[in-house]
């Protein structure tokens, strides 16, 4: 599972930095808000996961605390960016958010069509 947090934040830094050059700091650090959005609440689900890993009683319903909870933190986290950075360019800040959370589908088609 740590796998798809590394890949995740490869992917976000290679956006930040093209968007930076392409496009300049404020895009640069709206893709990285936006990748953060998605990042930081699946890293705690994962530690969440890991915890309760070794207890079989509790792995489904950590799963599904895991899960409701990286979707609660994301959207407080988009909305705290909303709220407290207005100059957020919002191409940027979804293609980093979009390509963050669709890293998982990289992985499960890698995992099936190759090595």
């Amino acid at each position: 599972m740590t796998k798809i947090i590394i890949w995740q934040a490869g992917l976000l830094a290679i956006l930040v930095a093209a968007f930076g050059v392409l496009l300049g700091t404020n895009a640069a650090l709206s893709c990285l808000l936006g990748g953060l959005c998605y990042l930081l609440p699946t890293t705690l689900a994962i530690l969440l996961l890991n915890f309760f890993r070794s207890r079989a009683r509790w792995a489904a319903i950590s799963f599904l605390w895991g899960e409701s909870l990286k979707v609660m933190l994301s959207i407080m986290l988009m909305v705290g960016v909303f709220w407290f950075y207005p100059a957020l360019e919002w191409l940027p800040f979804l293609l980093g958010l979009l390509s963050v959370s669709h890293v998982v589908f990289f992985m499960i088609w890698k995992l099936h069509h190759g090595k």
